[in-house]
């Protein structure tokens, strides 16, 4: 379980630039979230990322990254590890290959009935054992033939059906586009976490925007709806919010 933010803007900024005052809440959720933090950054087309095992809260590198990592677009992963995954860099968010960065909330179970379906050139890129790995190789598999939003199509009725997922919420950043998706079920939210806590929002001020798990900003926002994709196109910041179509 994790929080995730994310933003574009037609200029380069930082996060903490961003986020203003709302940093200190990145800050406190770290102190739970705690396994881990991660951040990537696209600007001319390049992504970069920055890792570590330690939480954010005491990691002088998340302080550099928040601070000083100015990019038109990026994204943050605050880390609570699942079930027995290991804390180590090789399962820490943001995942990074194909010029895609993504990272992940939520958990599932039967991790190994879908590596059939994952390309085995892809397959063989594995580094870590977390289930949101395997979940980034399915979905890169799916991308070589298949838009984004034709790939969660096919992707959320198999893992709904083989690995009866929390949540697939994602944020995915490419040198054109960021993506938001919404999917989760919250029939299946742990009892320890609030309700809303699968919830995403977004909104845009001042020509930036920005979007988030629920309380790591004190604004409103525009909520997300479950089984959706936004899309921001990082050339002129336009936004698109779509349903999945799950009905094949």
């Amino acid at each position: 379980m994790c929080r995730l933010f994310c933003w574009a803007a037609s200029q380069t900024v930082s996060p903490i630039e961003v986020l203003g005052k709302d940093s200190k809440h990145l800050h406190d959720l770290s102190l739970i979230h705690k396994d881990g933090w991660g951040g990537a950054t696209c600007t001319n087309g390049v992504i970069t990322a920055a890792h570590s095992i330690d939480s954010a809260a005491e990691s002088d590198q998340y302080s550099d990254f928040i601070e000083e990592a100015k990019a038109n677009s990026g994204m943050i992963h605050l880390r609570w590890a699942t079930e027995a995954y290991a804390v180590c860099l090789e399962n820490t968010h943001p995942f990074v290959a194909d010029g895609i960065a993504f990272e992940h909330n939520g958990g599932f179970k039967n991790v190994d009935s879908l590596l059939p379906l994952i390309d085995p050139d892809i397959l063989a890129e594995r580094q870590g054992t977390v289930d949101s790995e395997i979940y980034f190789l399915y979905l890169r598999t799916l991308l070589k033939t298949k838009s984004m939003h034709d790939a969660y199509a096919e992707l959320i009725p198999v893992m709904e059906n083989q690995t009866k997922y929390t949540s697939l919420n994602a944020m995915i950043l490419t040198p054109n586009k960021l993506y938001v998706v919404a999917s989760y079920n919250d029939d299946r939210r742990p009892e320890d976490v609030e309700q809303d806590y699968y919830h995403l929002a977004f909104d845009t001020e001042g020509g930036v925007f920005s979007s988030w798990s629920s309380g790591v900003r004190d604004i409103e926002g525009t909520r997300l709806p479950n089984n959706h994709i936004l899309t921001v196109d990082l050339s002129n910041l336009s936004i698109d919010v779509s349903p999945i179509d799950l009905k094949g």
